[in-house]
């Protein structure tokens, strides 16, 4: 396991409910971002770990994506949709 810097957390996505299969990385600081949101299954998921990392997803200001495949980027359309600013 990697240790990560303090300003960099993990939010497991329970994807399909198992533990360890997707995970999104939270980027802190003044404007808060994610890298790789997941698929849309798991956006309850998402949220509850952002708001337990103390970042409501109403607080991200962008996502980060590493590429286009629905397990990396599934729920962006929908966290666009709901959260218009993020970039």
């Amino acid at each position: 396991m990697t240790t990560l810097p303090p300003d960099i957390s993990i939010v497991d996505d329970m994807h399909l409910g198992r533990p360890h299969v997707i995970a999104t990385y939270l980027l802190h600081g003044d404007a808060p971002a994610v890298v790789d949101p997941g698929p849309a299954s798991t956006l309850d998921t998402l949220e509850a770990g952002l708001a337990a990392a103390g970042v409501p997803l109403r607080e991200l200001h962008a996502i980060v994506l590493t590429h286009i495949h629905l397990d990396h980027a599934g729920a962006t359309g929908e966290l666009l949709r709901r959260f218009p600013h993020l970039k």
